[in-house]
């Protein structure tokens, strides 16, 4: 009789033994998948033993990507959030500032201009009394300044808690247009007011120049402005009138003795250098002088100069001329000059 092989065989109990632990095992892993589907989370893919069974477990890396994936509706919530505070913050702070008598409007700083003072500017801004500085529209009030013909520019700005300051720049009248009325001419051509009393003494008259009422600056005004800035850059006579024909031929009246002189439509600095240098070689004679032609055809490489004086006697501010060949003899009544 053979004894039996111990360690090769195994009893019948001992493979019954494995069966039922097997079967075992397959029931808690049914188990712990059902409870996992009735919690409504994932199949954990960790093991661990308890009281001799398996069962599964969410880890902390399936943890972090399901919070992973909810991260940026977090983000929005939190972010709308403290938007919302912000606004409600920044409301009721502006609420607060607009409507606190700390800031009243009180005191006005302005300095005035020869034809606006500080009762026009107050007049002109129309501020209420006790109207708070923050809620005043500054560009606003800028634009209600310059309706003041005079003021060309107007800023206004606020110095907390209650100041308003108001910076104006004035029109600088240079010439007078006659175009049915008189009217106020500033240095870019712009006639900015109509003529009053007593405003524009002493200015050159412009005649031949059309009132555009659209604003646009005529080439005949930009002439009269040009003859005007060369004339006032030497000592000349004072300037009365000056007139632009259509071609653009300008002729200059003196204020004084009414002397008419013709600068043509070349360069009218060189006409006035030739008047220069005529007065220098006439002396006490350029008094005399009537009219003087500047624009006279040059002869070779000479400018030639035609000048008529007054006829003798009372003087007057017309320019009441008499021409050489019929008072004077050829060499008293007309100059020839050369200017090189």
């Amino acid at each position: 009789m053979h004894a039996p092989r111990l360690g090769i065989f195994r009893s019948r109990r001992a493979h019954s033994l494995d069966a039922r632990k097997r079967r075992g095992n397959r029931r808690n892993r049914r188990n712990s998948r059902k409870t996992g589907a009735s919690r409504g989370t994932a199949t954990p893919t960790g093991r661990a033993r308890s009281n001799g069974r398996g069962v599964r477990f969410r880890t902390a890396a399936s943890t972090c990507k399901r919070l992973a994936g909810r991260l940026p509706w977090i983000k929005f919530v939190l972010a709308a959030g403290i938007g919302w505070g912000l606004v409600e913050a920044v409301a009721s702070a502006h609420a607060y500032a607009t409507s606190a008598p700390r800031f009243e409007a009180r005191k006005l700083e302005f300095r005035p201009t020869p034809h606006v003072d500080t009762d026009t500017v107050r007049d002109l801004l129309g501020l209420a009394h006790g109207r708070n500085l923050l809620s005043v529209d500054l560009e606003a009030l800028a634009r209600e300044v310059t309706e003041h013909p005079w003021v060309a520019r107007a800023e206004v700005t606020r110095r907390l808690p209650d100041t308003l300051i108001v910076e104006v720049e004035e029109y600088e009248p240079v010439a007078l247009l006659a175009a049915g009325a008189m009217y106020l001419v500033d240095r870019s051509g712009r006639p900015f007011k109509r003529r009053e009393p007593g405003e524009g003494v002493g200015l050159p008259v412009v005649t031949g120049v059309r009132l555009d009422r659209g604003g646009a600056i005529s080439p005949s005004m930009e002439r009269a402005l040009e003859a005007i800035a060369a004339y006032a850059e030497r000592p000349r006579p004072l300037l009365g009138e000056v007139h632009v024909d259509d071609d653009g031929s300008v002729t200059l009246y003196t204020a004084v003795r009414g002397t008419q002189l013709r600068l043509g439509r070349g360069d009218l600095r060189k006409a006035l250098a030739r008047f220069d240098a005529l007065r220098a070689a006439l002396g006490p004679q350029v008094d005399d002088l009537g009219r003087v032609a500047l624009d006279a055809a040059p002869r070779d490489d000479e400018a030639w100069v035609t000048a008529a004086f007054l006829t003798p006697g009372p003087r007057t501010n017309g320019p009441t001329t008499d021409d050489a060949s019929a008072s004077r003899p050829p060499s008293e009544g007309r100059h020839h000059g050369r200017d090189r």
